[in-house]
């Protein structure tokens, strides 16, 4: 453009005028614009708190899978949150109602979990709806049965549910025989497992005792040793990147793999989300068809901002 405008003009600092003009222009921005961007956030408790293995799950689905007839089924995981253990479950379809039913057969084995992460499939929030239309009041009141308190993960952001939806060890294998043997989700998916039956008239009640503080005494080793090394292979180093924060009021595109960047939407932030540390993460947009929530990952702005550090 500069060899152009210098065959009929001559302007000073001409290079430096043309970058500002096509910083302000919206068109250009549309196509070479980068996303926004965040820093790292820190391990959710419900990741670091010690609780029983299943009490906190990420579920997500996986398949299809074709039988020989041509029936397809899919496979619900459920993954703990603490000790990463994978728990399977089959399922003929998609609906709230096959969910439903592999939930109910998941709580049968393995007891009800405290809180459910998941994303927002229309099985996962037509089983929540289903389950929100309960009289939780009076069964609470009348039974130990608590509500599941389900946390919904923003959409288009599945790395927000790494921790279920990819798998990772528990901690380093040695090959060294003179090592511990590694940790493993099934040190704690059965804590009290026992192969043998005793003898009753042969147990008496200081050795019941003394073998139920040494059963105790194991089980906390186990948990000690657990967070020493697992726990401590989580903490992430945090990156000195630039952050561009968003605005209330500014223009942005949200950002749509299915679509060209010319087809995507120019939307208003109306509200800033911030994070358990006071990073903004996620925003409230305003759109022509209502009012979306989307993490700033798949927001593109369409204005110029300072950055920060």
């Amino acid at each position: 453009m500069q060899s152009l405008i210098k065959e009929k003009f001559w302007i000073i600092r001409a290079r430096k005028t043309i970058k500002s003009i096509l910083n302000k222009c919206v068109i250009c921005v549309r196509f070479k614009v980068k996303s926004l961007s965040s820093g790292p956030s820190p391990l959710p408790p419900d990741r670091v708190t010690d609780c029983a293995i299943f009490e906190v799950v990420g579920i997500d689905l996986t398949g299809p899978l074709f039988f020989k007839t041509g029936e397809k089924v899919w496979i619900t995981l459920f993954t703990s949150a603490v000790y990463r253990a994978l728990h399977l479950e089959l399922v003929n379809a998609l609906s709230s109602d096959a969910f439903l039913l592999a939930l109910r057969r998941f709580i049968a084995r393995r007891e009800m979990p405290r809180i459910i992460y998941c994303d927002n499939g229309t099985n996962f929030r037509g089983a929540f709806n289903d389950l929100a239309k309960l009289e939780w009041h009076k069964i609470s009141r009348e039974t130990s049965t608590q509500k599941i308190v389900w946390k919904f993960i923003p959409p288009t952001s599945a790395w927000w549910g790494g921790w279920w939806e990819s798998s990772r060890p528990l901690t380093y294998i040695s090959e060294n025989p003179q090592e511990l043997i590694p940790l493993t989700p099934a040190m704690f998916l059965i804590e009290n497992r026992c192969s043998d039956t005793s003898d009753i008239d042969e147990l008496n009640s200081r050795d019941l005792r003394k073998r139920m503080k040494y059963r105790i005494k194991l089980l906390r080793d186990l948990r000690q040793r657990f967070r020493k090394e697992y726990l401590g292979e989580l903490i992430q180093k945090q990156n000195d990147n630039l952050v561009r924060e968003p605005r209330v009021g500014e223009m942005v595109l949200i950002g749509n793999d299915n679509k060209k960047r010319l087809s995507w939407s120019i939307t208003k932030i109306i509200e800033l989300i911030p994070g358990r540390d006071g990073e903004i993460r996620t925003v409230r947009l305003k759109t022509q068809h209502g009012i979306v929530i989307r993490p700033v990952q798949r927001i593109f702005p369409l204005e110029v901002q300072a950055i920060r550090s």
